[in-house]
């Protein structure tokens, strides 16, 4: 039956490569309108989370942004077929670099770590970032036969796909220090004993200590986000705050929290607020 519902999928989202992205957008809406009016697991998880970050909004407010967060994430969903499969051309006509281009270049002996939050659509980044030299983390999807799909979208920009056990990690060590780049989406909640506890919007989150495990002195960080924008993608990339770098866990993790804040705050609707981030802490 999973691997029935795989190929099912497979078979969608290569339909929905085919159609302007206006168009899977549309279909996206509906997806997203449709889960919070049914009040889905999403729809609620969205709703905890929003009222937990942002208590000074009002009550009306905050269930706009619900619903806001709902679309954008059935957007992300419906734009899964373009991120995988679409043409060189699609993506030079729809995704842009307004922030942050310069920061890509570097010494030949400084590697680079692409801190990716949950915003906007990520796997936009692949585009931007992807070469001869690149490695980005990844966990299997539940859904037999979307794993070989996501490897290849990837990969056909030049990504290693690499999964989060001690070989991949030593992978992604070996990449940084060869001068390559590597990826991971920073606000994804680690078992309790892989991560520490700091803050996100005001509450203790279980944060991963990855990165802060990944930097040297010639490591560069930067926090990349593909924000929707009615054309199609704008691209931010910024330096991570120096704090980053602080020899205390605790520390660099609450820069590395802050540095999403900062990317989130630009655009929340954009961030996957169905995301149970504080699962460790609040529940």
């Amino acid at each position: 039956m999973k691997h029935a519902l795989g190929r099912c999928l497979v078979a969608i989202l290569r339909l929905m490569a085919c159609l302007p992205l206006r168009a899977a957008r549309a279909a996206g809406t509906v997806i997203g309108v449709t889960a919070w009016r049914l009040q889905t697991s999403p729809a609620r998880m969205t709703s905890f989370n929003v009222d937990t970050c942002f208590p000074h909004l009002t009550f009306e407010q905050r269930r706009e942004l619900c619903r806001r967060s709902l679309i954008e994430t059935g957007r992300l969903v419906a734009e899964t077929g373009f991120a995988w499969y679409g043409r060189r051309r699609a993506f030079e006509r729809h995704v842009r670099i307004v922030e942050g281009a310069e920061l890509i270049s570097r010494p030949a002996t400084e590697g680079l770590l692409i801190l990716m939050p949950h915003l906007g659509n990520w796997e936009i980044l692949a585009y931007i970032f992807g070469g001869s030299n690149v490695a980005c983390l990844y966990t299997p999807p539940r859904v037999p036969g979307l794993e070989k799909e996501m490897i290849h979208g990837r990969g056909r920009w030049g990504i290693r796909a690499v999964p989060g056990d001690m070989g991949g990690l030593r992978t992604l060590k070996r990449t940084l220090d060869a001068g390559g780049a590597v990826g991971i989406l920073p606000d994804q909640t680690p078992a309790p004993d892989a991560g520490v506890r700091a803050p996100f919007f005001g509450h203790d989150a279980i944060t991963m200590t990855l990165a802060h495990r990944l930097l040297t002195e010639r490591t560069r960080a930067i926090v990349a986000t593909a924000q929707r924008t009615g054309s199609g993608f704008d691209v931010r990339i910024a330096l991570a705050d120096d704090g980053i770098r602080d020899p205390d866990p605790v520390a660099s993790a609450t820069a590395m929290n802050a540095a999403i804040e900062t990317e989130v705050l630009r655009e929340p609707a954009q961030y996957q607020w169905e995301y149970n981030r504080f699962r460790h802490t609040l529940h």
